[in-house]
């Protein structure tokens, strides 16, 4: 094993499986990067993703193993508050800052696409959400943020406003909520976890 390893961090509703996650790991393995790679699905729910997430954090850094983050959407806002209490590089793309504006919106049954589970949406969750926001405090110097404008999901300026003084900010014209030609940002991104 080598002695970092990219944790990817999937959005909501996602998977392990996702397409940024599977972009990264054969970028890593093509290119014969000096890191390792994982990813894990988490739970369907903000506070027992993080749970989850702090749980694998937590098992490479007990073996002495750096660990960085490149979390997306609901990622993006996990990796966001795990590079906080882990002081940890992280990457977001076209994170969700304020999920609990977005949980609002989908309250009710819902199913993960990639794995089938049928899962609710409720209040605590939103709570949850600004729980996890209010326990530590971002260090934008941690951060890379990526954002396109296209996207139609969430306001890319929300993340610019609150994310404007990280490390790396790098916005685009058009794209969308998915992050198109993520794989030509992966150069940068992966210099940037090394540094």
């Amino acid at each position: 094993m080598n002695d970092t390893v990219v944790l990817y961090v999937h959005g909501f509703k996602s998977s392990a499986r996702a397409a940024k996650a599977s972009m990264t790991r054969d970028y890593i393995r093509d290119y014969e990067v000096d890191l390792s790679f994982d990813a894990m699905d988490l739970a369907n729910t903000p506070a027992e993703a993080f749970s989850d997430m702090c749980g694998l954090v937590e098992k490479y850094l007990n073996k002495g193993v750096r660990v960085c983050l490149i979390g997306s959407s609901m990622g993006g806002f996990l990796s966001m508050y795990l590079s906080a209490k882990y002081n940890l590089k992280a990457v977001l793309i076209n994170p969700c800052v304020y999920p609990w504006n977005y949980l609002e919106t989908v309250k009710g049954r819902q199913i993960n696409v990639y794995t089938g589970d049928e899962f609710e949406v409720n209040d605590q969750h939103v709570a949850d959400a600004r729980k996890i926001a209010e326990s530590y405090e971002i260090n934008p110097q941690n951060l890379a943020v990526y954002l396109q404008r296209g996207d139609e999901v969430l306001d890319y300026v929300d993340a610019s406003v609150l994310l404007g003084r990280s490390a790396l900010v790098h916005i685009e014209d058009g794209g969308c909520h998915q992050f198109d030609h993520y794989e030509f940002c992966l150069p940068e991104i992966i210099r940037f976890l090394r540094s």
